[in-house]
């Protein structure tokens, strides 16, 4: 090992001592200095981005570090700041995934050699059942933290019972909205790629019943992220509880909240509700915006800006194909 990569890994260490280790005050403070400075603005950060392959290449190892972190903190108040930033973190880091997912599924479909195609078809199931997992990682962490504050919370919200309706509507408050819309970004991303999965499938209504109680408490919170997931909810087939012009009132507050500065808002009205509404102008329209838009004003969608980008430039590739 060389002297300087050396000497890089024993600073490190040194820098890491006072959170791999309890005791005096003083080691307690420089935690507490230590969040405050970089914990608390971590996901803010990560949010300004603009490299996507940067963003995915970078949290994997953040999120680990805050796992070792939290794993030896016995501080409540600073355990749960560590938790909402690993359960913001792993919600969106299959998201991070999905440009080389659809490359892949494009190299799938354009593959000459059966042979090939094979493959490509094998790594993508791996694929999406990675993004899956990390997704539900995020979601578990966030419904901890509401299970902390409200004892039962998690095993009603997964299990949809009677009490579940209770904590949402007489518990629930508008301080709780960042981690339920976090958890259910997680959630909803995971059910994404997940609709095959009978167990995570049937969770759908506990979902819809979270997104609908953050827009009662707090619809512009992240730029109406709630009626996103809402208008994609009610973008399916009447027979699993789809709706078009629920969906079409969900996707335009979205906008609406966004000031059409959020272009994931643009891709999944594509994705999902001109599909089911089988508008092919229409999706291809939106796509085309997406990729011609630029957007200055809004820092903390850059990175999710960003991805909108990568994934529609994929989807017009092959718009025949994405749109209807």
């Amino acid at each position: 090992m060389k002297k300087r990569t050396m000497w890089s890994l024993l600073l490190s260490l040194l820098w890491m001592m006072p959170f791999l280790q309890g005791g005096s005050c003083v080691e307690n403070l420089t935690r507490d200095q230590m969040v405050t400075m970089l914990a608390k603005p971590a996901f803010g950060t990560f949010l300004r981005e603009t490299d996507v392959a940067l963003a995915w290449q970078s949290i994997g190892g953040q999120l680990k570090l805050i796992e070792v972190m939290m794993a030896n903190d016995k501080n409540k108040t600073r355990k749960e700041k560590f938790q909402m930033l690993l359960c913001q973190g792993f919600a969106s880091y299959g998201l991070l995934m999905e440009p080389q997912l659809n490359q892949l599924k494009y190299a799938a479909q354009h593959a000459e050699k059966a042979e090939k195609k094979k493959l490509l078809d094998a790594q993508i199931s791996r694929f999406e059942n990675r993004m899956r997992l990390f997704a539900l990682r995020g979601r578990n962490y966030c419904l901890t933290i509401l299970d902390q504050r409200y004892q039962g919370f998690k095993k009603a919200a997964l299990l949809g019972t009677p009490q579940y309706k209770e904590f949402l509507h007489k518990k629930i408050k508008k301080s709780d909205v960042p981690v339920m819309l976090w958890g259910g970004f997680g959630w909803g991303y995971a059910l994404i790629h997940g609709l095959e999965d009978i167990n995570l499938a049937a969770q759908i209504p506990q979902l819809r019943q979270m997104m609908h109680r953050i827009a009662e408490l707090q619809p512009e919170y992240f730029y109406g992220m709630s009626h996103l997931f809402l208008g994609v909810f009610y973008a399916q087939a009447p027979t699993v509880g789809g709706d078009l012009k629920k969906a079409k009132f969900h996707f335009d507050k979205a906008l609406t909240y966004s000031e059409n500065g959020a272009l994931i808002m643009h891709y999944f009205k594509a994705l999902f509700y001109s599909q089911q509404s089988n508008d092919t102008a229409g999706c291809k329209k939106l796509l085309k915006h997406i990729d011609s838009t630029v957007i200055k004003n809004k820092p903390l969608l850059n990175l999710m800006n960003a991805w909108s980008k990568e994934v529609a430039r994929i989807a017009l590739m092959d718009a025949d194909e994405f749109c209807p």
